[in-house]
């Protein structure tokens, strides 16, 4: 048996653990598009200043079809 003497402090300020040992990262594939991004295009449009998304997109210097795919993949998300 260990006396208390012998046992190491848990003073240390590692991360938490789980029965699994330490904290996991994430699973899955990563995120290819950034979701700041993807709402300030999207709050942008919403704003109504510009008229297609052509315009919108020659404003922050993004091909048009980014401008789209943002639209979507935000809208998509707050279907969720």
């Amino acid at each position: 048996m260990r006396s208390k003497e012998a046992m190491p402090e848990s003073n240390s300020k590692s991360p938490p653990t789980n029965a699994a040992g330490p904290r996991r990262q994430k699973r899955g594939r990563p995120a290819d598009t950034d979701q700041k991004q993807d709402r300030r295009i999207v709050d942008a449009w919403k704003s109504g200043e510009y008229k297609s998304y052509e315009d919108l997109a020659r404003a922050l210097g993004l091909a048009r079809r980014d401008v789209e795919l943002a639209c979507e993949r935000e809208r998509k998300r707050r279907k969720k």
